[in-house]
């Protein structure tokens, strides 16, 4: 093995189970740049790490890297340490891994309880339970994601974080995602399902934010209850002052938002927007963004936004049909 790249030339591991083991306060710091997990899978097939405690560690907690293939990561308790420097569980260059029923809790400010990224494939993340990180579930540049029924709360920043053109075919289906920053943060990636979530309690909801060079598009958001994401976000703290704001499609193409249920999001700070669905030109773009085209905002319930559904008038063939509501901007929005 190559530990300046984390290399490795020769066959794969087979059939390895890591079980049963509590890995307190490591403190290697890595060689090069191989990252230097408390648990480290490297070129693996059908590998099992189930039943671990990996708590308070330097480094991470549980990594799998490697073109490692059809490897299980399972009810293990993955605790942070403010001075730890890698994810809580972290997946690269893999294929058809399934992380489920994990606890991963305080994982640093600037780290991800879970991070899937660099072209892995058909991963999995299901019923695992993600409390007080600084980010919960984060994507980039992976293939066929699937994060199912999680629970993540109290995240710093962002419960779950979807981008990269590669990122295709998302589903984002079933979570409860609160008490954070955005819920669900989509930037620079196309197709997929976001899908019977209930997100709350969080500054904003959700965001599909586009910037010029980096279009949003073709979601479908689908069934999901976003509720009381009324919290203030602050510039000082997040770049920007946010507050008050449900589903928001900034800049996004081919977008379907349909049959969801919105209802209390209402800013309790100072913000740009605000509202149950909201479809405008990205106002946090400082260069010339992309503006809302053919998104379809059609059979929502709305209660109690301010206002329920806001448009700024951008872009075009942009509908709003059959919804549920009482106030919009402008105002012939409702039926």
């Amino acid at each position: 093995m190559n530990f300046q790249t984390g290399e490795i030339t020769g066959p794969r591991v087979k059939d390895v189970s890591v079980s049963g083991f509590t890995i307190r306060g490591f403190q290697e710091v890595g060689q090069g740049d191989f990252p230097g997990f408390s648990i480290d899978v490297l070129h693996a097939r059908d590998a099992t790490v189930t039943g671990n405690r990996v708590i308070g560690n330097v480094r991470g907690g549980i990594g799998l890297t490697s073109f490692s293939i059809n490897t299980t990561i399972t009810n293990n308790d993955v605790i942070g340490n403010p001075n730890s420097y890698a994810s809580g569980i972290g997946v690269e260059i893999s294929s058809n891994t399934t992380i489920a029923k994990n606890t991963v809790s305080n994982i640093r400010v600037g780290e991800n309880a879970i991070e899937v990224h660099d072209g892995a494939t058909n991963t999995t993340i299901e019923g695992n339970d993600l409390v007080g990180n600084w980010l919960g579930v984060f994507i980039v540049e992976a293939p066929e994601p699937k994060i199912l029924s999680n629970d993540m709360s109290r995240t710093g920043i962002v419960g779950t974080f979807v981008a990269g053109q590669k990122s295709q075919d998302a589903k984002v289906i079933g979570n409860n995602i609160s008490g954070g920053a955005w819920g669900i943060d989509v930037q620079d990636a196309h197709g997929g399902s976001v899908v019977g979530n209930n997100v709350h309690d969080n500054c904003a909801g959700m965001f599909f934010e586009a910037f010029a060079a980096e279009p949003v598009g073709d979601f479908k958001v689908t069934g999901n209850t976003v509720d009381n994401n009324s919290q203030s976000c602050r510039a000082a703290q997040f770049d920007r002052n946010f507050s008050g704001i449900g589903i928001a499609l900034l800049g996004a193409r081919e977008m379907e938002v349909t049959g969801n249920h919105l209802l209390g999001n209402v800013p309790s700070g100072p913000t740009r927007i605000s509202g149950g669905v909201v479809v405008v030109e990205n106002p946090y773009d400082d260069s010339t963004s992309p503006k809302p085209t053919n998104n379809s905002v059609t059979g929502n319930h709305f209660g109690r936004n301010k206002p329920d559904i806001y448009w700024d008038k951008s872009g075009s063939g942009n509908s709003f049909v059959g919804n549920d509501c009482n106030t919009s901007v402008p105002t012939r929005l409702c039926n």
